[in-house]
């Protein structure tokens, strides 16, 4: 300002106005030939999330015509298990047998086997069945142990057969993991039941480079797994599965993918420095990672099929994708002990391409096959794990059948949640952060919105009766590291807080809890920096007006020689 008057200097509030949008444009992934389309959309805008828009399954869908279903067995299984056999030398079943593991089921289960002869289909030349549709019928639901079917199939010399699940609604082939064959039989192992068909293919015909489009840095979570408070010994599966079931299921609407959508929980600016404000993506990985139950799984399933038969292993990723043109889940244990879960997204010239979830966006990660073996593959528990030194070589490698891991309905209804944004709040512990009241002398909760009056405030988090350990953000940088509690000067008017919160899990880490979002407005009202000035005629000056009490704008308005004047350019 320049001029000769003697000013007095006001200040008009105006509360802020909050607009929210998203947009988003994508190209879709041409899963049919496998080819990797460029992908052009944008993140959503503001905490608004993208609208849920179901779509098409991203894999190569058809359908099988077969005659008329005939019943073969109805028999029952107790809770105890047992054993279905199927007999009769005219019967094109003869010599089938389900195992079903004492408590897979809570009840009584009355298992129904029917076929129906496959007439045609449009699954291509891949696709060459060579037994009936075989119809399993025990009630529906998912059997808490890895139920074993061993079909009768001739396999003729240098060609390889592979059990397929049938969802003639979706019109998809899913593969089942091979536990044993020989020349007159394939045993599968699976979790739940739906049509069932055995397809074998010449070794020649296997393609040397198969591509799902699927791709890390693209489709996988774009945090790491650390583990959380209640998966604190990572969440691997539970981060794989998810991203899995988002790339096949299309949640938000077809080609929107997921990697970085979901940063900072979908809200604008995106903060990719900031893992832990992530929290709706990284609960949602760590709550379907519970729901598994993986740690007891581990050993019922997974444990059956990983490291059985590494030729057998290897074909069943490639004929699987190359059917299916999905990406595939893959399950390792080492021999140190321990288990890894993540996806299979190429198979080429022997090498499978991996998305690991302690390594995300990393094209770089491979498990190389050669002369009929698996090379060790090297990751970890978790990244804390691997950053520590205790990565290990997992050698043996397993094909999973990925809607055997959990019922994808399940990570359905926790997707509402994660939209809701509510995902793990019946499952995590409440976190509670406080402050240093001095009008109480004792702390009191803190609020998302606080208006506080002293330059320093003193922050600590609770979770239960125990204290918790927190950082704190601003402006996308740590101001205050991990600890119990934290001193902070504030800035005037607005500041806008990120805490992480975290503390110690069953297996005495430190492990991820939740990220909060907190605004303390400090000053009461406005201030105007500087507060008092004296000016000298002809010269330039600058006042700053800072707003308080959740108000994002001000504008000045002049008082000059008694005559009102608002704010704007001025002229004597």
């Amino acid at each position: 300002m320049r001029g000769k008057w003697s000013i007095l200097l006001g200040l008009l509030v105006i509360p802020a106005l909050l607009f929210g949008s998203c947009s988003g444009i994508g190209d879709a992934l041409d899963e049919a030939a496998g080819a990797l389309s460029e992908i052009t959309e944008a993140l959503p805008d503001s905490g608004t999330a993208a609208t849920t828009v179901a779509a098409s399954p991203r894999q190569v869908t058809g359908t099988i015509d077969a005659g008329a279903p005939v019943t073969v067995l109805d028999q029952s299984v107790g809770v105890a298990g047992g054993t279905v056999r199927v007999n009769g030398a005219d019967n094109p079943l003869d010599g089938m047998v389900i195992g079903v593991p004492a408590n897979s089921y809570p009840e009584a289960r009355e298992f129904k086997i029917s076929c129906a002869p496959v007439e045609q289909h449009t699954f291509g030349a891949a696709f060459n069945p060579v037994t009936p549709l075989i119809g399993i019928d025990n009630g529906g639901g998912y059997a808490a142990e890895l139920v074993e079917v061993k079909i009768p199939v001739a396999v003729p010399e240098d060609h390889f057969a592979m059990g397929f699940i049938y969802d003639k609604a979706s019109g998809t082939l899913e593969g089942l993991p091979t536990l044993a064959q020989d020349a007159a039989s394939i045993t599968v192992g699976t979790r739940h039941f739906s049509w069932l068909v055995v397809s074998i293919i010449s070794d020649a015909l296997l393609k040397a480079d198969i591509e799902s489009g699927f791709r890390p840095g693209i489709d996988d979570w774009q945090f790491v797994n650390r583990g959380s408070y209640i998966a604190p010994g990572g969440h691997c599966a539970g981060q794989t599965v998810t991203a899995l079931w988002y790339y096949m299921t299309q949640p938000d609407g077809g080609g929107l993918t997921l990697n970085g959508r979901y940063d900072n929980n979908g809200q604008k600016p995106a903060t990719p420095g900031i893992w832990p404000d992530d929290s709706y993506g990284y609960r949602f990985a760590s709550v379907i990672q519970k729901d598994i139950n993986w740690e007891s799984l581990e050993n019922r399933l997974m444990m059956k099929t990983v490291g059985l038969n590494d030729e057998v292993t290897w074909k069943s990723f490639a004929y699987a994708m190359q059917l299916n043109r999905a990406p595939q889940f893959v399950g390792i244990k080492s021999n140190a002990g321990g288990g890894h879960a993540m996806v299979v997204y190429r198979v080429a010239n022997g090498t499978l391409y991996i998305a690991d979830p302690n390594y995300p966006g990393n094209l770089d990660r491979r498990i190389a096959y050669s002369g009929g073996a698996f090379t060790p593959y090297n990751s970890g528990a978790n990244e804390e794990e691997i950053a520590a030194g205790n990565g290990k070589a997992y050698e043996n490698i397993g094909y999973v059948q990925k809607t055997a891991i959990i019922n994808w309905d399940t990570i359905a209804s926790r997707w509402q949640e994660f939209k809701a944004g509510t995902i793990g709040n019946n499952i995590f512990p409440k976190e509670k952060l406080t402050y240093f009241n001095a009008q109480i002398n004792d702390y009191s909760e803190l609020p998302d919105n606080l208006n506080f009056p002293q330059k320093k405030i003193s922050i600590f988090a609770w979770l239960g009766n125990n204290g918790a350990l927190s950082t704190i953000y601003r402006d996308g940088k740590v101001i205050s590291p991990q600890a119990e509690a934290h001193y902070l000067d504030l800035q005037p008017g607005k500041n806008v807080l990120g805490v992480y919160v975290a503390a110690k899990a069953a297996n005495g880490k430190i492990r991820y809890v939740n990220f909060r979002n907190i605004t303390i407005n400090y000053g009461g009202g406005v201030a105007i920096d500087p507060a008092e000035m004296t000016g000298k005629p002809d010269t330039d000056y600058t006042f700053t007006a800072v707003a308080g009490t959740g108000m994002d704008a001000v504008s000045y308005n002049w008082e000059i020689n008694g005559r009102s004047v608002q704010s704007g350019p001025m002229t004597p």
